[in-house]
């Protein structure tokens, strides 16, 4: 599960990163008053969004099938004992 957590993080380091450029890029705009520093600007700041969003589903998806593999161990472990059930039933009406 730790590895799942690793990804997360990692992901989420990926997708904000941006943030601080376009900060940065922000700053130099306004002092700069070049439309192409605002065009470019606006473009980061559109990549960021979609990778922040990116992130987020990604995260949800990860986590949901922690939930399901959790589940499926439960699961799992009541399947297995089954057998033993059924074999002591059949021993005491036997």
């Amino acid at each position: 599960m730790s590895q799942f957590m690793e990804a997360i993080k990692t992901l989420d380091e990926i997708a904000f990163k941006p943030t601080s450029s376009i900060s940065t890029l922000h700053r130099e705009c306004s002092i700069e008053t070049d439309v192409g520093f605002l065009v470019v600007a606006g473009e980061l700041r559109v990549l960021d969004q979609r990778g922040a969003t990116t992130v987020r589903e990604t995260t949800d998806k990860i986590g949901d099938l922690i939930a399901k593999s959790h589940r499926g161990v439960k699961v799992t472990s009541v399947l297995q004992e089954i057998p033993s059930v059924f074999w002591k039933q059949t021993q005491s009406i036997g």
